[in-house]
């Protein structure tokens, strides 16, 4: 989302654990294997996040599973960034620069 007053940037990633967590032939591993599994996906993910938004400067809110169990609480969270800035400033060309 951009603010179309201030240009600030705000992401939102909604990522449920079955997205990053998926280990096949579990039956197969011990439980510090599939934990080890687990972690490296996860920081891969994480890493590729991370690596996105750095690129792009934009602020980012993470939802879990543990938030993502009540739907209606985010959207009320994420419509408070839709509302935008109020206070109208003087822009500097290098921030309209980046989007043109």
């Amino acid at each position: 989302m951009i603010d179309p007053v201030t240009l600030e940037k705000i992401g939102f990633e909604l990522s449920p654990w079955s997205t990053h967590g998926h280990i096949a032939s579990t039956n197969k591993k011990s439980q510090k294997v599939i934990n080890a599994e687990a972690l490296k996906n996860f920081e891969k993910e994480a890493g590729k996040l991370r690596d996105y938004f750095r690129k792009y400067r934009i602020t980012t809110l993470i939802y879990t599973d543990e938030q993502l169990v009540d739907t209606g609480k985010i959207f009320d969270e994420i419509s408070i960034y839709l509302e935008g800035s109020t206070d109208v400033t003087q822009l500097e060309f290098s921030l309209i620069e980046e989007f043109l």
